[in-house]
């Protein structure tokens, strides 16, 4: 694994390592050991103009669909506090024109309004994680044993919104956990169907599938019973050259357990270095041929 200088750990905080809930690739470039692919920079579509706006006429909606999305985000918009593993794997496409296949896995501790706390490791072995405590967000790579820290304020939606808009993360995890999930979902969608009725891992699911009005999929599996916490997702960015996916196994969901601040609190290692909170140069919209916002 190659290293870089000290300044080039900095930048990597900044622009790589910064969250867990980021993902490096899924774009139109080769890959480096110092610069990933670039992804699709959303999740999830953009939000309607006015509250409650529906895209698309109601015989474009499967009410069973709809039903068991609105299921889930009021389970995920409800949790006071959570704890889960995820397993994500994502599409990237060279310039060649052929595609790749990247992944990693992590666990996410979060407590509304303002904690959070993500840490993995990808398959090469980077370790990596970053926290929020509501004053000061902090980043960690321990390939490198060095942190960045910058203050902070403001609930989870705001630290999403710094780390897509100021730092340049790509985020297709992050909707999931924010209080907007709703608007973003469910408001700005153009077809809903109810695709089956399907098992994994033993657990009767739904299999819904929703197409949005920016050319991006998504899919996802929800258990029948009990809570409504998603156990995959798919989504595939349909405009971007090679029609890119990125994919999520969710295990382990917790919405019980009462999580202490100290999980948020970032003690720096033994022999931990702080380097500069560097924030990338951004570069203008409609330059880099990814896939819309």
């Amino acid at each position: 694994m190659r290293r870089g200088s000290a300044g080039g750990a900095a930048i990597a905080l900044a622009a790589i390592a910064v969250a867990w809930l980021a993902w490096p690739v899924a774009g139109v470039e080769e890959k480096s050991a110092a610069s990933a692919p670039s992804a699709p920079e959303s999740a999830a579509p953009a939000a309607p103009s006015a509250p409650g706006e529906v895209a698309a006429p109601n015989d474009a909606l499967d009410p069973d669909a709809v039903d068991v999305l609105r299921k889930m985000v009021k389970a995920l918009t409800e949790a006071q506090s959570l704890h889960l593993n995820v397993d994500e794997e994502y599409d990237a496409l060279q310039a060649d024109g052929e595609t790749f296949s990247f992944g990693k896995s992590g666990n996410i501790l979060l407590r509304r309004p303002d904690r959070l706390r993500v840490e993995g490791a990808d398959r090469a072995g980077n370790d990596r994680y970053w926290t929020y405590d509501g004053k000061r967000l902090t980043v960690y790579d321990s390939d490198r044993n060095v942190f960045a820290a910058v203050e902070k304020t403001g609930d989870i939606d705001a630290v999403m919104d710094f780390l897509r808009d100021e730092v340049g993360m790509k985020l297709p995890l992050a909707p999931l956990f924010s209080l907007d999930l709703r608007a973003l979902l469910l408001d700005n969608v153009t077809t809903a169907t109810f695709v089956d009725e399907e098992i994994l891992d033993g657990v009767e699911l739904d299999h819904i599938a929703f197409q949005y009005g920016d050319g991006v999929g998504v899919q996802l599996w929800i258990p029948r019973e009990g809570d409504a916490l998603p156990r995959r997702m798919v989504m595939t960015f349909e405009d971007a050259r090679g029609r890119p996916q990125f994919r999520a196994d969710f295990r382990e969901w917790d919405l019980k357990t009462k999580i202490k601040d100290s999980a948020f609190h970032f003690d720096a290692p033994k022999g931990a270095r702080a380097v500069p909170f560097v924030l990338p140069k951004r570069t203008p919209a409609g330059t880099t041929g990814e896939a819309p916002r």
